[in-house]
């Protein structure tokens, strides 16, 4: 019979080390309480570093979870909020029992000075962090490589198609060298897509009428499975697109030139007006 992830379940998780695996807190988001311990231990296992962001991916989404991991553990809103004043304001303010039919005004009573300071300003300090690293995390992930590689992104329901406007191919396929940042542009035919690779952390929604781009550098070879993340119909389970990671440009290449080239009659990047693609 299986465990039960409860709440000593996942104090003992985080105390026994597993918050040194990348995503550790996001099992209590993923498994709350009353789900499979092994579970819970085999998902984590099965994330595995494939991208050369991924390391700084994961460092700033572990700190994001950690505020969101220590609520669900049950800590006290202090530690979150630097002594909230709903939590202080409770502890320092005497009490007084009211006397039936009193509606007079309470004894005036100043607040705690230094109290008030401390959960205004560590508040403040927490938000300032988190914001700082996050856009230095982000700015370090998406800066631009001049030798990157661009892909079209094109997803349909409920299909995706790729198409190389450097080697003038389309695919159903995802094909990428290894250590070479590839800037995808996405784009969509019909409703909201999105476009996620779970190894490399990366995902960004296809828009209809607006073109999105995400930066993912592979640095490990294998297959992968891109997985559209956003619900778009009946067979939003289905939208899925083999990825393949090529041991080398040369790899790459000679991969393009089997395909099939970019016919005449395919939308454009920037085009918002859905056509039907080849089946």
């Amino acid at each position: 019979m299986s465990a039960v992830l409860d709440r000593e379940d996942m104090q003992g998780l985080i105390a026994r080390g597993y918050r040194k695996h990348p995503y550790s807190l996001v099992l209590l988001l993923r498994f709350g309480a009353g789900q499979d311990v092994a579970a819970a231990k085999q998902w984590l296992a099965g994330l595995q570093v494939k991208d050369a962001t991924s390391d700084r991916t994961d460092t700033y989404v572990n700190i994001a979870f950690t505020y969101g991991g220590l609520e669900r553990l049950g800590c006290p809103a202090a530690i979150l909020s630097g002594f909230s004043g709903e939590f202080c304001g409770g502890m320092t303010a005497p009490h007084r029992r009211r006397i039936l039919g009193d509606e007079g005004d309470g004894a005036p009573i100043h607040g705690n000075t230094r109290l008030e300071i401390a959960w205004t300003v560590i508040p403040t300090v927490i938000v300032l962090f988190g914001a700082i690293y996050s856009w230095v995390t982000l700015s370090d992930i998406e800066a631009h490589d001049p030798d990157r590689m661009v892909v079209d992104v094109y997803g349909q329901q409920y299909e995706w198609h790729f198409n190389y406007p450097s080697q003038g191919v389309t695919s159903r396929e995802l094909h990428v060298p290894v250590d070479r940042q590839v800037e995808f542009r996405m784009h969509t035919l019909d409703v909201l897509h999105s476009f996620w690779v779970p190894e490399w952390r990366i995902k960004k929604d296809a828009v209809p009428g607006i073109t999105t781009r995400a930066y993912v550098t592979p640095d490990k070879t294998g297959d992968y499975t891109l997985v559209c993340t956003e619900l778009c119909g009946f067979g939003h389970a289905t939208m899925r697109a083999p990825v393949v990671v090529e041991n080398s440009q040369t790899t790459f290449d000679q991969w393009a030139k089997t395909q099939d080239p970019i016919p005449a009659s395919e939308p454009k990047p920037g085009e918002t007006t859905p056509k039907v693609i080849r089946q």
